[in-house]
């Protein structure tokens, strides 16, 4: 038998070599990039047409794609589960992807809540224990009951109007009283002249009035009705208005005015706060027997001792009617005085705000031992304001 070799045409054999060199120009330029095509012989393809392999790189890239572009086809049950068990804990996810989850709203509502009751249960124990503290128990608020709690409760006859108080007449004759007393500050003008009949007592407080005048010698400013306040006050038996504003020089002024047989008049004592021994005197004099002062009263927590014979008397701040120049002044701790100056301010009260200073007429006296210059002993509260009883 003759090989195949043999009997093939040399020309055959020859178009079979220079085939893929006559063609290897344009299989370069049509080919892509990274693609290499096998021809496989004639006789070992058996009769298949001829295929082509991907390089590595081009695959790896495939792979990449495919991984990065979504998926629409489903996932059984048993990735999914795998899935779920490979998913990161909370922890691990961001706190900005995480904000507003369901899981979030709930866990800061939880939050709320302890908060709130973190607050709210510590200040109902602080009101009850000041409440139970502040000495006299609740008055009964109804037959046969007690209220409970003393924060400072509205008796009813405090609401209720009294034709016989002292400012019964200023509440039927508001318009008129207003009227009255600022005819009066008119008459006085800067004070070197007082009218008869304009000054309460005249007969006692009239030679002192006409000697050191109305404190200062500039006029009341009146002509505005809009720049003139006023307040109704008593004391005692004694029903008062008080008007303040400003002079014509700017300086604050107040007057009292207090109604008599003879209609409204001027109460010079208290316009002015005259006191027997003033304030940026009392020093210097340090008078042994009482002596009556106008002036301010102030209270303040960190005024008392804690500890010691310090702590056994309340101290407090008495200011003149500028509240330019002070001394000090001790009652003994929570006697009858003491709590008594304590309600002027609102010391120790829950609901109403405490007054730093108030108006107030005392008497005082100097130690014979035992206290610095500047600390004298408060004797008797004589009003709660500048007028008199």
């Amino acid at each position: 038998m003759i090989p195949s070799f043999m009997t093939d045409d040399p020309k055959d054999r020859d178009q079979e070599h220079d085939e893929p060199k006559a063609g290897s120009g344009e299989a370069k330029r049509a080919m892509p990039e990274g693609i290499r095509v096998v021809r496989k012989g004639r006789g070992g393809g058996g009769g298949r047409r001829a295929g082509s392999r991907k390089t590595v790189f081009l695959k790896k890239r495939e792979i990449s794609r495919d991984a990065h572009e979504p998926v629409d086809r489903p996932v059984e049950a048993e990735v999914q589960g795998q899935r779920g068990e490979e998913a990161p804990p909370e922890e691990a996810v961001p706190l900005e992807d995480r904000w507003g989850s369901r899981q979030e709203r709930k866990r800061g509502a939880r939050l709320i809540m302890i908060a709130v009751f973190a607050l709210v249960i510590p200040l109902i124990a602080i009101l009850v224990g000041f409440s139970l503290l502040r000495g006299p128990k609740a008055e009964q608020s109804g037959p046969g009951g007690t209220s409970g709690l003393n924060l400072d409760e509205v008796k009813p006859e405090d609401l209720h109007y009294d034709a016989a108080s002292p400012l019964a007449w200023f509440y039927e004759n508001s318009v008129q009283a207003f009227e009255d007393a600022v005819a009066v500050l008119q008459t006085l003008g800067d004070g070197s002249v007082i009218p008869p009949g304009v000054l309460i007592d005249e007969k006692r407080v009239g030679s002192l009035a006409r000697k050191h005048g109305l404190g200062d010698k500039s006029p009341y400013f009146l002509s505005d009705p809009r720049s003139i306040w006023w307040e109704l006050g008593s004391s005692g038996d004694k029903g008062f208005i008080a008007l303040y504003g400003r002079r014509e020089n700017l300086v604050p002024f107040r007057a009292y005015l207090v109604h008599t047989e003879k209609g409204i008049q001027l109460d010079w004592e208290a316009t002015v706060a005259w006191s027997e021994v003033p304030v940026t005197e009392l020093v210097e004099k340090a008078p042994k027997s009482p002596v009556l002062v106008r002036g301010w009263v102030g209270k303040q927590p960190h005024f008392d001792a804690v500890s010691g014979r310090s702590g056994l008397v309340s101290w407090y701040q008495i200011l003149d009617a500028n509240k330019e120049n002070f001394v000090w002044g001790y009652v003994p701790a929570e006697s009858k005085l003491d709590l008594e100056l304590k309600a002027l301010m609102n010391y120790g009260l829950v609901i109403l705000d405490r007054k730093d200073e108030v108006r107030a007429t005392i008497r005082l006296k100097k130690p014979s031992s035992g206290v610095r210059d500047t600390e004298f002993e408060i004797v008797e509260l004589v009003a709660s304001d500048w007028v008199l009883p």
